[in-house]
């Protein structure tokens, strides 16, 4: 029999292929429903873990409506140096705050004594833009203390912020000991080359002291085995005053090979003993090309005629390995080749007499080729 469109048994396959399909993008989309319900349930399950969290979470000290208040200050200090105490409020939020504190109450306590307080009741209002922060309180500005005695001292603040209550503490230790510290060490040497560290010991106190010495110690590690050992036996007693620095010894080394090394200097008093470490490398030869070194130095855009200028020169090393820069002579030239030449490479001084803008140039002679840098200068009437 003839059929113009489809034969049943046709229709029949093609309704059954409509309905698996229909069935498939069900199921399809009954899939995806439930990955959704079930990435909601874990969503919201984390939503509630972090706001319990967060609930529990104690509050962070000195902070008020998206103001934080913050005592800066070292941990540990040496009794011989100045207490530096600094009060800083920060605005944590990312936009404009207009801010009134008064109430200031500033004091440091060592155990039941008082040390020193600062008290300003009167209100001081302000304006802090987002994140920003400002200067409340300087210790140093009022008052300098110093040669405390060692031990705990607690710092408290208290003040109110837009008419809210803070109140925040640190703690900081006053330390008196002793120190070591190089000198005639350099960063590196040659092979063969003599190494004489002399070593100096430092009184970190506010009082003299007088130390006995019995032997100074030197040794030389590489990677981290000990490959050079010597010993001076003393006996004497030296008198040290407040952060002064006596020479207790020099002992030469060799430099037996390439390579990097660990000097350690230990002193050996009635007290204990007190050791210090750094670091020297040891060469054959200097770096030959110093591509991948530049110049950086601190020079002012600007300053008055007349005026003295202090600045620093600098070596950057740009490259992702040590390198070992011999500098032969360092040379300064300003404006029309005038060469100013100074001894003292560490703080080069240089004045201007004239107004105008002037051009400096640094250049660098060393081992391996020349380093140039160049700044301008405005020098203005004062």
């Amino acid at each position: 029999m003839k059929y113009y469109t489809r034969s049943p048994e046709e229709w029949r396959k093609r309704d059954e292929e409509k309905e698996r399909q229909r069935r498939a993008r069900f199921n399809a989309r009954r899939r995806s429903l439930l990955f959704l319900l079930a990435n909601l349930a874990i969503a919201f399950s984390m939503l509630v873990v972090v706001r319990i969290y967060i609930s529990r979470r104690p509050p962070i000290p000195g902070v008020v409506d998206g103001l934080q208040v913050v005592i800066k200050a070292e941990d540990e200090i040496i009794s011989s140096k100045p207490l530096d105490v600094k009060v800083w409020i920060y605005n944590r939020d990312p936009g404009e705050k207009k801010v009134t504190i008064s109430e200031y109450h500033f004091e440091i306590m060592r155990g039941e004594d008082k040390v020193y307080t600062f008290d300003y009741p009167h209100k001081v209002p302000f304006t802090l833009k987002k994140f920003e922060g400002k200067l409340v309180f300087d210790l140093r500005r009022e008052m300098e203390l110093k040669n405390l005695k060692p031990g705990d001292y607690n710092v408290t603040v208290s003040m109110n912020v837009n008419e809210k209550n803070v109140k925040i503490s640190k703690k900081i230790e006053v330390v008196e000991k002793l120190d070591i510290a190089f000198s005639n060490l350099s960063m590196f040497y040659f092979l063969d080359e003599s190494i004489k560290p002399v070593i100096n010991i430092v009184n970190f106190s506010g009082s003299f002291k007088n130390i006995k010495i019995n032997k100074v110690q030197i040794t030389m590690e590489k990677n981290g085995e000990v490959i050079l050992k010597r010993t001076e036996n003393l006996s004497k007693v030296i008198k040290v005053g407040p952060e002064e620095s006596i020479s207790v010894g020099e002992i030469e080394i060799p430099s037996p090979e390439t390579g990097k090394f660990v000097i350690k200097a230990s002193v050996y008093t009635d007290e204990g003993i007190v050791s210090k470490a750094t670091s020297i490398s040891v060469i054959k030869n200097p770096d030959a090309d110093v591509r991948g070194i530049r110049i950086v130095t601190d020079f002012p855009k600007y300053a008055m005629k007349g005026d003295k200028i202090f600045f620093h020169v600098y070596l950057v090393n740009d490259t992702n390995k040590d390198r070992y820069i011999l500098v032969k002579r360092l040379t300064l030239v300003v404006s029309d080749n005038f060469p100013i030449f100074s001894k003292d490479m560490k703080n080069l001084r240089i004045a201007f007499t004239e107004e105008g803008n002037y051009k400096l140039d640094v250049v660098l002679d060393t081992y391996g080729g020349l380093i140039h840098r160049s700044d301008i200068i405005n020098i203005v009437e004062k």
